[in-house]
């Protein structure tokens, strides 16, 4: 009785054993078959898929934080015209209080219609505008606490960079000239006095205005043009 138990257990591991080899064989097999050009037009074609996917996705962000700058920087300049007081300056601190919960909407409801798959394009573009937000911030606050020349022109000039590298990542390449230009743009127009810097107490808010326009909205309102492509693209098959 104990030697039929052993060969059946033995049959058992044997057979077992044989189904592991046909698997390793097959793996193998699979793996000869899989060539460096075959790999590299598998990753190609799925960092291609990110890129439309991220691109029908990525015009919603930007207009809410566009849309919340442009809201603060008219409050600023609303009120720095009435009163003066340049102390209103912290209201560009409501900027992430405004764009946050706005953002948390638009990521349930997006889990809920596309799913959680991680996205390793919005990943990229995700890291650049969070350490963008980080920098800004933190620079902001040390120029309460610091002698620090000018706040308004260096956060013009990380907003365009940010946008440029968007723009590069998707290979959307007017939103990449467009943040060279208004970042760059921004600066020089800081520096040349054309506005009356030192002078005007409201140059500041509008330059803001400007950059809120030009590196958030209309690159949002692109990545939206380029996603209603997209889905119309795959209606017509």
């Amino acid at each position: 009785m104990k030697q039929k138990e052993f060969n059946a257990n033995g049959a058992c591991d044997a057979n077992s054993v044989n189904d592991q080899n046909r698997t390793m064989t097959g793996a193998a097999s699979n793996g000869a078959a899989m060539t460096p050009e075959k790999s590299l037009e598998i990753i190609t074609s799925a960092l291609a898929e990110a890129r439309t996917e991220f691109s029908r996705g990525a015009g919603a962000p930007m207009l809410i934080w566009g849309a919340s700058v442009l809201l603060v920087a008219g409050l600023v300049m609303l009120t720095l015209y009435l009163t003066g007081n340049l102390n209103w300056h912290f209201l560009w601190f409501a900027i992430p209080a405004i764009g946050t919960p706005f953002m948390m909407l638009l990521k349930r409801n997006e889990e809920k219609r596309y799913g959680r798959a991680v996205n390793p394009i919005s990943s990229a573009i995700g890291s650049v505008w969070l350490f963008f937000g980080i920098f800004s911030v933190v620079y902001a606050i040390l120029g309460f606490f610091f002698r620090i020349p000018s706040i308004t022109p260096i956060i013009v000039l990380m907003l365009g960079l940010a946008t440029s590298i968007t723009g590069g990542i998707t290979r959307t390449w007017g939103v990449s000239l467009l943040g060279i230009i208004a970042g760059i743009g921004g600066l020089v127009l800081y520096y040349s006095g054309w506005m009356q810097w030192t002078d005007n107490i409201l140059g500041a808010p509008i330059m803001m205005a400007m950059m809120s326009i030009l590196l958030l909205i209309i690159p949002g309102l692109i990545y939206n043009r380029i996603g209603m492509m997209q889905e119309s693209g795959r209606n017509k098959r």
